[in-house]
């Protein structure tokens, strides 16, 4: 089942935001700028209570009042409501999620608890998760851009057959741009973060089986 969501990580057919945000300066916003410019095909759902509509789409108060099922969840809340924010998701049957907030495992073993938590309910309720405390993820062919870097503001990234995987975002987006330079494209670009849950094994199995 890991590899199928897997598939539903980095290919999904319909992703939510939560957190979502018009200002695509913000971690929410980011992504939800980037799907509409970059050419995702796929449904989109922002979920925000303070909205009713962002970027033209409708914007739903929490996950479980979205319509039909979601591939992908993208979760950029502030870390005191990651944990509920989950539990949301899995009692949606959200097959994945990134999460994009820190302040877990990396800052002090009360984050790690949290951290601990977030991977109990991911294995109970069979959700791949990406993160926390991630840069996120983009597959340049399908238009899935679950990531908040900079690094893909100015211009959508070069395609090619080539999969990069880093734990650590910052190297991963100093790979990038040197790349960039280069005209060297990218098929993924991901950037696991604390690894509850998806690690950077896990993610060259998947491109190593990946016939792009």
């Amino acid at each position: 089942m890991k590899q199928e969501n897997l598939k539903a990580l980095f290919n999904p057919k319909s992703i939510a935001i939560v957190g979502a945000s018009p200002d695509d300066q913000k971690i929410g916003g980011r992504p939800l700028s980037y799907l509409q410019r970059y050419g995702y095909e796929g449904a989109i759902y922002p979920i925000n209570p303070k909205y009713d509509e962002i970027n033209g789409l409708t914007c739903y108060p929490d996950i479980l009042s979205v319509p039909g099922g979601i591939d992908l969840a993208i979760i950029a809340v502030p870390s005191s409501v990651v944990i509920n924010t989950f539990k949301r998701c899995a009692e949606k049957k959200v097959r994945s999620v990134i999460i994009f907030s820190a302040g877990f495992a990396e800052v002090n073993e009360e984050g790690k608890k949290q951290q601990d938590e977030i991977a109990l309910i991911a294995k109970q309720n069979n959700v791949s998760v990406l993160g926390p405390n991630c840069l996120g993820m983009f597959n340049v062919g399908k238009g899935v851009y679950g990531t908040f870097s900079t690094i893909i503001e100015d211009e959508k990234p070069l395609k090619s057959n080539i999969g990069f995987v880093s734990q650590s975002g910052a190297f991963g987006s100093h790979v990038f741009t040197l790349a960039r330079q280069q005209n060297i494209g990218f098929s993924y670009f991901v950037a696991t973060g604390n690894e509850c849950d998806v690690n950077v094994a896990d993610c060259i199995q998947f491109m190593a089986e990946d016939p792009g």
